[in-house]
């Protein structure tokens, strides 16, 4: 399984704590890699860490909430274009606290390598914010209909290879907005790709003690809290 874990250049912290904790390997066949933007005043902080770590993937953009779409897509087109061996890729947040080792095998016994699928927290009926004001604003002309397709939140999206390559083939091909989440929910309508719901993938905070019958878990926006969380979890 790969782990593309979306990250804030600046969040340096959070995935020190990500290594040391569900990002290590644990005994299982897995890698974490960071997705990051752009940021020059923090360049220097980043080349040493990845000469430090070489698990970083950057790319030019400008590390800001609307390009948070570019840290899906391009590392989707990377996978394909590296041609990564791997059964399982994981699309998260660098604020989840995962159940590595419940993750997995979550994986081996629902996600086939031929399955269309995307299994994540599923959301159904959902309009586009249509106010200037908010961070999630669509213009109509980016997307001029009253619901979104299904979509999976992006904080946490589990996938097979299969997927991927489908979807590194049509977002060439496709009109990309910012709402990553729901870009991908478009593409998966287009590609007659299965959107599965599955409420392990906690869509707010549950303490790590919480989580050991979950997977996942929002919220965790510190060295700290990311420490603590796997403590409970492995108690």
């Amino acid at each position: 399984m790969v782990f593309i874990v979306k990250s804030f250049v600046g969040n340096f912290d959070q995935r020190i704590a990500i290594r040391n904790t569900w990002g290590a390997k644990i005994n299982l066949r897995i890698k974490t890699l960071f997705v990051l933007g752009y940021l020059e005043r923090l360049q220097p902080l980043v080349d040493f860490e990845n000469e430090a770590y070489g698990d970083i993937l950057q790319f030019g953009f400008a590390d800001t909430y609307d390009n948070l779409v570019y840290k899906t897509i391009i590392p989707i087109d990377w996978l394909v274009k590296r041609n990564i061996n791997t059964k399982y890729v994981h699309f998260l947040d660098d604020d989840r606290l995962v159940n590595t080792r419940r993750l997995h095998q979550f994986a081996v016994d629902s996600l086939g390598n031929t399955e269309s699928k995307i299994i994540g927290y599923k959301l159904r009926f959902r309009q586009p914010f249509r106010t200037k004001s908010s961070k999630w604003f669509t213009t109509l002309e980016e997307y001029p209909f009253d619901f979104w397709p299904p979509y999976v939140i992006g904080g946490t999206i589990l996938t097979n290879m299969k997927v991927v390559k489908n979807l590194a083939y049509a977002i060439p091909f496709t009109k990309i907005i910012k709402m990553e989440d729901a870009f991908i929910g478009i593409l998966a309508k287009l590609l007659k790709i299965n959107v599965v719901h599955n409420s392990e993938f906690m869509p707010f905070y549950t303490s790590g003690s919480n989580l050991k019958n979950k997977l996942s878990s929002p919220d965790y926006k510190s060295y700290h809290s990311i420490i603590d969380g796997w403590k409970q979890l492995q108690n």
